[in-house]
């Protein structure tokens, strides 16, 4: 875990707060994810989450439900609280094994508010440190990330779109 908050945060443009309740409110939320975290080089809010685990089937069934059981209820939360503005991003970052990336990518392949990194990229500094400096956190990057909704578009749903 120290690895990852070390990846997460070494540029000094994110905030990461761990373990968030997103109470579940009859329509929406019901989750905890392992981060949100705010990036401020971009102006997104990531929801992460990682796992070590082979099987790809629950973690995707997470990312499916994602308007709803994160995004829609982030964003609402978020701007009650002046946390963000309306005009952030919303977005996934999942780190996941090397060998299961290819498969995540293929069940994700035209969302553009998804992205995955590697658990062995964040646990050596020496393999992404310039790249995580210079870029900021994977997906987020100029052409990357598109088709995504902002805080405030995610906030204003009456009910939250699911893909």
């Amino acid at each position: 875990m120290g690895d990852l908050i070390t990846y997460l945060t070494m540029d000094g443009q994110t905030y990461i707060a761990p373990q968030v309740e997103i109470a579940f409110d009859g329509e929406h939320g019901g989750a905890c994810p392992d981060y949100v975290a705010l990036d401020f080089r971009r102006r997104h809010v990531i929801v992460i989450e990682e796992t070590e685990a082979w099987n790809t089937r629950t973690l995707c069934e997470r990312i499916r439900n994602r308007n709803t059981r994160w995004f829609k209820p982030l964003a609402a939360f978020m701007l009650e609280k002046s946390i963000v503005t309306s005009d952030w991003g919303m977005r996934f970052l999942g780190v996941v094994r090397p060998d299961r990336i290819k498969a995540f990518e293929n069940t994700f392949p035209s969302d553009g508010d998804v992205a995955f990194v590697s658990i062995e990229e964040c646990l050596f500094p020496w393999k992404y440190w310039d790249h995580r400096r210079d870029s900021g956190l994977p997906g987020g990057e100029p052409g990357a990330y598109q088709g995504g909704q902002s805080v405030g578009e995610w906030a204003s749903w009456p009910k939250a779109k699911v893909s």
